[in-house]
Order: C-alpha cells, then structure tokens, then sequence
C-alpha cells in the first residue's frame, strides 16, 4: 500500500541553487529536458496500477515559463507534467522557506 513520489520534478541536474531555500534556475532548453530531466518523470506516468505521486520543485525553466518557478507554473505542471508526460496523479510541492519560516 506504499507509493512512490519521484522529485524534483522538473529536474534539479543543471541547478545550483538548493532549491528548498532559493529559487534555483535551470537554463536548459525544452528538448535537453525532455531528453534527459524529464525520463523519470514520463516513465512514472507510463506505470500502471500503482499509486504515484511527483514532487515539484521550486526551480525556473526559463524555456518554459520565465516568470514562476515550477512548483507555481501551470505552464510546467498542466502543460508539461500532465499534458506532455501524461501524468494525471498527485502533484505536490516541497515546503517553500523564506527567512526561516516556512511558508
């Protein structure tokens, strides 16, 4: 009766930052992601009849949506993690912390 949640979407390999206390940056393009990033992801939404979640990381894609990072971004969420990866479970986030609290 476990499940499994695979972070941080959308991928925190070319990121610097720590994304649970800044807002990292990734400055790769759509089709490297797609490559390389984003597989975990698009396997997990291909697996059947298992619970599943994905954890969605506070991290800008600037080829997808310059203003919000992902774990605000309908662009990176609806368009991306659910439309083109096809994934249709949880979605959660990380908490976001900002001067010591979390908020």
């Amino acid at each position: 009766g476990v499940g499994c949640t695979a972070k941080h979407f959308p991928g925190l390999a070319s990121v610097r930052e720590d994304s649970h206390f800044l807002t990292g940056q990734t400055q790769r393009d759509h089709h490297h992601l797609a490559g390389d990033d984003w597989l975990p992801f698009s396997r997990l939404a291909a697996l059947d009849g298992h619970p599943r979640a994905v954890m969605v990381g506070h991290v800008k894609v600037a080829s997808v949506d310059s203003e919000a990072p992902a774990s605000l971004s309908s662009k990176l969420v609806g368009e991306v993690l659910r439309t083109q990866l096809g994934f249709d479970e949880l979605v959660l986030t990380d908490p976001i912390f900002t001067n010591n609290f979390v908020l």
